[in-house]
């Protein structure tokens, strides 16, 4: 799969210094996406849920260089608070609903979009009484995979 905008490709040091400020281990596979890819937006960029399409407008990257995908840090911490304890947001729609990936710390897996129209008054509930998650996948190289051009 092609990335176009994303960042430079991030080193070991960059991914565990992003775990350690958001206190949270990431899956393998979205770890490796940061060492290869760091971000971008994907070529392949529609998903179809429940008959449903969803575009992935882009996935965050550790850095801030104008011009390129936007801060993974950044976007964590406009949203800690607002997506439960435990996930972290990877990427976006082209109207501000958030991919959301559960982190190895979390009793949830894979990936879900969290649906920014329907954010509960609080974040400090369980991850399973959130009304505005749609899960999406068990895992982020899935999501990759269902990623289509229509």
């Amino acid at each position: 799969m092609k990335f176009r905008l994303g960042h430079a490709a991030a080193s070991e040091g960059d991914v565990l210094s992003f775990e350690e400020q958001v206190g949270l281990k990431l899956p393998d596979d979205y770890r490796s996406f940061l060492l290869r890819h760091n971000g971008g937006r994907p070529e392949k960029n529609v998903l179809t849920l429940n008959g449903e399409r969803w575009a992935l407008n882009e996935l965050y990257g550790l850095g801030d260089a104008a011009g390129l995908v936007d801060s993974l840090a950044a976007c964590n911490d406009v949203l800690d608070g607002r997506i439960p304890r435990g996930f972290v947001a990877i990427g976006d729609t082209p109207g501000g609903d958030q991919f959301l990936l559960a982190s190895q710390d979390s009793d949830a897996h894979g990936v879900y979009i969290f649906d920014h129209e329907n954010e509960p008054e609080t974040a400090d509930i369980p991850w399973t009484e959130f009304p505005n998650l749609i899960f999406v996948a068990d895992s982020f190289d899935q999501v990759l995979g269902m990623l289509s051009d229509e």
